[in-house]
C-alpha cells in the first residue's frame, strides 16, 4: 500500500510539472541556487592506463568538459576559487558544491582521494560533493569513508554506466558491465547516498526500443538522480579518428531524433527519478558530428518539454505499467 501511495503522490506532482528537475530540489534543499564547481583530481582511468585496457572509452574526450583553471591551477582550492569568481559574476550565487568530473576521480590511492575531499570541504564556501566516477572503482574502504562524509554535508555520487547493453559497453571500450553497474549502484544507494547514473543514447549497436527498454531498467535501481546525453563524435577520439578516416560508419541522432527517443524514455521513466541533465554541450569545434544548428542544452531541454507538452505527457506517464 505504501508503494502505491508513493505512486499517487509523484503521479500528481507530475501532472503538475513535466519533470522532476534535479536543480528544482536543490534550490529547495539549500534555500538559494547552489552551484557545481567542476574539478580535476589528477586521476586517470582504468581503460586508460592498462588497468583493464587502453585509450579510454572510444566517445571520450575529457577536454570537451574541462573549464581552463582546471588544466593550469595546481591545486583543488585554487580551482574552486577560480571557479567560484567565474560562477558568482554569471549566476550571482555564494553557495557551491566541489564537483570531481573529469577522468575516473576515484581512480587513485584511497588516502590521496580521502585528502582531496578534506581539502574541497575545508572551503569556506563548499558546501557538498559530488563525486563523478565509474562503477568499477569505488572500492568498499572508499564507500565506507564517503558514507560518514554523507553524514556530515551534502554528497552525491554519479556513476558513468552510459548504457545497459553489453555489446554498447564492449564496442565503446568501457571495460565494465553493465551487472558491475548495477552491484555499485545498489550497494552505494543501501549506503544511504544520494546516487546518480550517467547514460548515452545513440551508441553503436544500441537496439531499436532502446527508450522504453532502457526507462524499464533504470526505474528498478535505487537511483536518485539521471544525467543523459546524446552520443558526440569528437575530434581527439577514438571514435572521431574513424569519422575522420571514414571508418566504422557511425550514424548519429538528428535533434528531431533525440527529442523523440528521450521523451518516450521520460514517460517510462520512475519519476521519483531527480532529471540533471537532458543533453550535452561540448565546445563547436570539437564536435564532428552530430550538428544541431548551434541548439545550446537548455534549448534542447526546452524542446522535450515542449514535446512532453504537445503529447500531454510528462515523466512517469507510463512507468505504473511497468513498476510491479
Amino acid at each position: 500500500m505504501r508503494h502505491l501511495k508513493k505512486c499517487r503522490i509523484f503521479f500528481v506532482y507530475t501532472m503538475k510539472k513535466t519533470l522532476n528537475l534535479y536543480s528544482e530540489y536543490l534550490r529547495e534543499k539549500f534555500g538559494q541556487r547552489i552551484q557545481k564547481i567542476p574539478i580535476y583530481s589528477g586521476a586517470t582511468c582504468p581503460n586508460r592506463d592498462g588497468s583493464k585496457g587502453y585509450g579510454g572509452c572510444t566517445f571520450c574526450n575529457n577536454d570537451a568538459f574541462m573549464p581552463t583553471y582546471t588544466r593550469i591551477e595546481p591545486t583543488l582550492t585554487e580551482q574552486l576559487n577560480k571557479g567560484m569568481t567565474f560562477f558568482r559574476e554569471k549566476y550571482e550565487t555564494n553557495l557551491f558544491i566541489a564537483y570531481f568530473q573529469s577522468y575516473t576521480s576515484t581512480f587513485t590511492a584511497i588516502e590521496h582521494f580521502k585528502n582531496q575531499v578534506y581539502e574541497c570541504l575545508q572551503h569556506q564556501d563548499i558546501k557538498g560533493i559530488t563525486i563523478g566516477t565509474r562503477p568499477d572503482c569505488m572500492p568498499d574502504e572508499l564507500l565506507e569513508f564517503l558514507t560518514e562524509i554523507s553524514k556530515k554535508t551534502y554528497l552525491c555520487i554519479e556513476y558513468g554506466a552510459e548504457s545497459i547493453y553489453e555489446n554498447c559497453l564492449k564496442t565503446t571500450n568501457r571495460c565494465h558491465t553493465w551487472q558491475e553497474s548495477v552491484e555499485t549502484i545498489t550497494k552505494t544507494a543501501e549506503k544511504g547516498i544520494e546516487t546518480g547514473v550517467h547514460l548515452i543514447f545513440g551508441l553503436p549497436e544500441e537496439p531499436e526500443n532502446i527508450a522504453i527498454e532502457t526507462a524499464e531498467t533504470i526505474s528498478k535501481l535505487p537511483i536518485y538522480l539521471l544525467k543523459l546525453h546524446q552520443l558526440q563524435i569528437l575530434k581527439g577520439t577514438t571514435m572521431g579518428h574513424h569519422f575522420l578516416k571514414k571508418e566504422n560508419a557511425i550514424k548519429t541522432m538528428t535533434l528531431d531524433e533525440y527529442i523523440k527517443i528521450t521523451t518516450t524514455f521520460l514517460e517510462h521513466l520512475n519519476p521519483s527519478i531527480l532529471i540533471d541533465r537532458l543533453s550535452t554541450e561540448s565546445p563547436v569545434d570539437m564536435v564532428l558530428a552530430p550538428h544541431w544548428g548551434g541548439v545550446r542544452h537548455y534549448e534542447v531541454k526546452h524542446k522535450i518539454e515542449s514535446e512532453l507538452k504537445r503529447r500531454n505527457s510528462w515523466q512517469g506517464k507510463f512507468w505504473n505499467n511497468h513498476s510491479q
